[in-house]
């Protein structure tokens, strides 16, 4: 069994995704994360290639000092973006 994360251990997560390895995301996106979230190390490789991944990418934002459950560390910062992606 492999890291357990959300109910769901990250493995099993890999396993199931696998057939979209390469598929490009087309619909309107925004992308945020803490600077401080370990998805950042755990997924350094596809997150080096997120804009090419998702060519509607809308935004590309890092919270400084900020962990992996930002709508509760940092609610202003969430609320904003996505009231600003929605409006666009």
């Amino acid at each position: 069994a492999g890291t357990h994360r959300a109910g769901v251990p990250v493995d099993r997560g890999i396993e199931l995704t696998r057939h979209l390895e390469g598929t490009k995301i087309m619909q309107p996106s925004h992308f945020m994360i803490g600077s401080l979230d370990p998805m950042n190390v755990l997924l350094a490789e596809p997150l080096s290639h997120v804009e090419e991944n998702a060519p509607n990418l809308r935004g590309n934002v890092v919270l400084e000092g900020a962990g992996h459950w930002l709508p509760i560390e940092r609610p202003m910062e969430v609320d904003a973006a996505l009231l600003e992606f929605l409006a666009d």
